[in-house]
């Protein structure tokens, strides 16, 4: 009995749940066919039309060393895009005299659709060198782009330092990335792939010494400010976010002397950070409270998120303490779970990744919090869902919003009957329909509808009601974060309506979502915004 409950408990939040898997995505929501051989190294983003792009380091055909590098582009349904490269997929090669990758490739997309990517490589007896290049749209390598196509640094790291998400594209197209050295720095390279001068001190931000030596993600804030999160590893972990100004300065005024450190437990790891336009930034990743192992029964660990106000002090009034620590004994003993990353959805937070249910079952995950940090008990079972898949084990590395209510998740999949046997694993969830919002077109005569797209200081909206209704309109970008509200809860008779919306002071180059809401039903469309 105890195991058939024990079963039960695990299927429930996929049972009651399936329909979060958005259908809409390779027909079931979910690919596992892509093969890569690198699994944890994989890179992935979403450029502005919303296809998706994936690149991973691949072995060479005559020296077998991982100095290639594979590229693959889905459509935003999640089908091969035949027009790029060979049927969806390019190779191309940094020097190859660089034998080894030494860091995850970091992907991100340019407003025009061309994709950067950098990572590290070393060969024998010399220093590491960052590399980074730029492919055109169909998968070529863009000659235009550094030089001849490839830009590179020396990067002088003494050993391996784990480094994830450490790459931005910024709106005029211009990218931040992380320099892996023992001393670290921000390195600003300009939308023709040179380093640029004017940031930091020639094109370097200054050193900031913070013990930090596992760097998972740089991001953005909306003034324009530098989040560069990560932790120290070893006995004495914690967790470490540092922030710099626009310019590549420290930004002193940001907890001590630019530094926030953490520690959540005995255990911590970092792995995502999010900040929002209110200038909260929400940090998340896992924690245990012993020494942490994957297999010894009683080790409890489990995915956390942690408030910050904008100089970095914790905001108590986020759960009280500024930090909801989050664990599901029930599902199994050994509670083994991990957050990935942070996602704010209809005014809710979604923390994504890899939920351990039991001995060599681990599974995709979604948990839901509201903005007060409560747990949200009516989203999956007890906030809680699971993509249980019985043929195998998967292990979620990355998640992305593609739009503003579908969020994917990307990771390493292990086949548990067949040895040696992994592949990508790629799931696409709609939480707009999780949250019980559909859209119901019988409510609506016409879609919602948005022109010139793209635009660049004002859109033109339209959308016709058969019915009375009550209608909130808003515009979210690719965070979920609603940067306009155009209607708010107004009661509105059939008829239809127009807008002329000023959308000049609204980041240029990026992708942004109209959502209209009536009466709890949404209908949205998507528009660039660009210079």
């Amino acid at each position: 009995m105890k195991q058939v409950t024990l079963l039960l408990l695990v299927l429930c939040p996929f049972i009651s749940n399936c329909q979060l898997l958005d259908a809409g995505f390779n027909q079931t929501g979910k690919i596992k066919n892509i093969q890569f051989k690198r699994l944890d190294l994989i890179g992935v983003a979403v450029s502005p039309d919303q296809s998706i792009v994936i690149a991973c380091p691949d072995l060479d055909t005559v020296g077998g060393h991982f100095n290639q590098v594979k590229v693959i582009k889905l459509k935003p349904d999640g089908t091969n895009d035949s027009s790029f490269g060979n049927l969806g997929t390019a190779y191309f090669q940094f020097d190859t005299s660089y034998t080894n990758v030494q860091s995850p490739m970091v992907v991100a997309v340019q407003s025009n659709n061309k994709i950067v990517i950098t990572s590290v490589y070393n060969k024998p007896a010399t220093l590491n060198k960052h590399f980074w290049t730029r492919l055109n749209s169909d998968g070529s390598m863009d000659t235009t782009y550094a030089d001849h196509g490839i830009g590179a640094i020396a990067s002088p790291s003494p050993s391996f330092m784990y480094s994830l998400r450490n790459g931005i594209v910024l709106p005029n197209d211009d990218m931040i990335f992380l320099l892996r050295s023992s001393s670290r720095h921000l390195i600003k390279l300009t939308q023709s792939g040179l380093i640029d001068s004017t940031f930091g001190v020639n094109g370097y931000s200054p050193y900031l010494p913070s013990p930090m030596d596992m760097n998972m993600e740089v991001k953005a804030q909306s003034d324009g400010k530098l989040l560069v999160y990560g932790y120290l590893s070893g006995l004495h972990n914690k967790n470490i976010l540092e922030r710099y100004n626009s310019n590549g300065s420290i930004d002193s005024s940001f907890g001590i002397n630019g530094i926030v450190i953490s520690k959540i437990d005995s255990v911590n790891g970092a792995a995502s950070v999010l900040p929002v336009a209110n200038g909260s930034i929400y940090c998340t990743g896992f924690y245990a409270d012993t020494a942490y192992t994957m297999s010894t029964s009683g080790d409890t660990s489990g995915g956390f998120i942690q408030c910050l106000k904008s100089n970095g002090d914790l905001d108590t009034s986020f759960n009280h303490t500024g930090i909801v620590k989050y664990q599901h004994p029930e599902v199994w003993p050994l509670n083994t779970l991990r957050f990935v990353g942070v996602h704010i959805v209809n005014n809710k937070l979604i923390a994504t990744g890899s939920y351990q249910t039991g001995p060599g079952q681990l599974n995709y995950c979604l948990v839901r919090f509201n903005m007060d940090g409560s747990l949200d008990s009516t989203f999956g079972i007890n906030g809680l869902y699971l993509t249980y898949e019985t043929d195998s084990v998967d292990w979620c590395y990355h998640s992305i919003m593609q739009n503003a209510d579908k969020v994917l998740l990307i990771g390493e999949s292990r086949n548990k009957y067949i040895v040696n046997t992994s592949s990508a694993f790629i799931a696409r969830y709609l939480l707009n329909f999780a949250a019980g919002i559909t859209s119901k077109e019988s409510d609506l005569n016409t879609r919602i509808e948005c022109y010139p797209n793209p635009a660049t200081n004002t859109i033109h909206i339209h959308y016709t009601l058969n019915q009375t209704q009550e209608v909130t309109l808003s515009i979210v970008d690719m965070h979920g974060r609603v940067v306009k509200k155009i209607v708010a809860s107004q009661k509105q008779v059939p008829q239809s309506y127009q807008y002329n919306i000023d959308v000049s002071h609204l980041g240029k180059n990026q992708l942004y979502i109209l959502d209209l809401n009536s009466n709890g039903q949404h209908q949205t469309t998507n528009f660039v915004l660009q210079d």
